[in-house]
């Protein structure tokens, strides 16, 4: 089992090379041998439970295989269900290269969409990952460069219905981030259905994971 510790609040692309590479920096890590989907060998898979910074408490795992090179990283999330839904608009002035270095948490229920580009990412595309705003965007880096190169301005729109993805604030306050804006949304009954909750009570979902508020640093 996990060894007892003190809330990690570490940057996220630090803990994910951490979980990686096994690095050793204090957080209780556990870690398993399981089998490669990919050629059926036993490999390693790490876990680690973290903070992140101004969200909330998260799930990292990070599997690889000595035998085929086989890597990969997910991210999981504690806690009872969210009562609404969020919805993150990053708005990404022209030529700004800095903003491709925003954390993202992308849940398997988030969609990711770029208008300008009429680009979506569906939520059965991508598991829930931790990555960057240049590493989620990864496959329309064509679309992108060329954006970056007429110096147009375009935004990053990340829609989850279970409110379990994130894209980090360059302040305490998101409110204060003029790039960022964030807001939440009910959901309907059909999308409470297609995600089989409407037979479930989210009223009481744990008030420690209901807003950004609760996770920011002292």
């Amino acid at each position: 089992m996990m060894d007892n510790g003190e809330d990690q609040q570490l940057d996220v692309r630090s803990v994910v090379e951490a979980v990686s590479a096994d690095h050793s920096f204090g957080a209780p890590l556990y870690v398993v041998e399981s089998m490669c989907m990919r050629c059926h060998e036993n490999g390693t898979s790490r876990f680690l439970l973290t903070l992140i910074p101004h969200f909330r408490k998260v799930l990292i795992s990070a599997f690889e295989c000595p035998h085929c090179g086989e890597r990969n990283n997910e991210v999981q999330f504690a806690g009872k269900i969210q009562p609404r839904g969020c919805c993150y608009h990053l708005d990404v002035p022209a030529g700004d290269v800095k903003i491709f270095d925003r954390q993202v948490v992308k849940s398997e229920s988030a969609t990711i969409r770029i208008p300008e580009l009429d680009f979506e990412i569906p939520p059965e595309a991508q598991r829930g990952s931790l990555s960057t705003v240049e590493g989620i965007l990864a496959r329309a880096a064509d679309e992108l460069s060329a954006l970056q190169e007429e110096r147009k301005p375009w935004t990053l729109i990340l829609d989850d219905e279970l409110a379990n993805s994130f894209i980090s604030p360059v302040t305490d306050d998101i409110k204060d981030d003029h790039q960022l804006t964030y807001e939440e949304f009910e959901r309907s009954w059909e999308q409470n259905e297609e995600l089989g909750l409407n037979d479930i009570d989210t009223s009481s979902a744990d008030a420690a994971y209901g807003s950004t508020e609760t996770a920011k640093l002292p």
